[in-house]
């Protein structure tokens, strides 16, 4: 056939558009996800360490108002039941320090151990106290106390 063909057809627009890749957008939404959370857990934290920080101090101000007490007792008490109630203090205190129960604490094996440093006169005191211990000068119950509040790192000021 040798005849040459000419064809025409409509013109048809044909529109591409760019294609929407999701990676960057659920990146992203990640990330922000993770700083919002390591936020949330920053301040949990700052608030925990807040609130140990005010229970220590709540603890220390008690321990503290206790021995002022007992400090004005020191004249007028009678010596063995100060003694132990110096005992008492000084349990209670190591309860905390060593995180025990105030009821479990042993002084005596405490001191025989090596974990409290420097105690071990206190711990003859109320050794002596609770088994029977004369009376004592107040003077001397006031050196006891001084002691006392220099091993558990207490200041009479707030």
């Amino acid at each position: 056939m040798g005849q040459p063909l000419d064809l025409r057809s409509e013109s048809v627009d044909v529109r591409v558009n760019e294609p929407f890749n999701p990676l960057p957008l659920g990146v992203g939404l990640v990330v922000a996800l993770c700083v919002l959370l390591a936020g949330l857990w920053r301040v949990k934290r700052r608030s925990a360490a807040r609130e140990a920080v005010a229970a220590k101090n709540a603890a220390e101000n008690a321990l503290r108002e206790r021995m002022m007490v007992l400090k004005q007792r020191v004249n007028t008490a009678d010596s063995r039941e100060w003694l132990l109630e110096l005992e008492s203090i000084c349990k209670e205190y190591v309860a905390d320090k060593f995180g025990m129960a105030a009821s479990a604490v042993n002084l005596d094996n405490l001191v025989k151990e090596g974990k409290l440093e420097g105690w071990e006169t206190l711990v003859e005191e109320f050794a002596h106290a609770r088994y029977g211990g004369g009376k004592r000068d107040g003077f001397e119950n006031r050196e006891t106390w001084k002691g006392a509040m220099t091993l558990m790192g207490i200041s009479e000021e707030n």
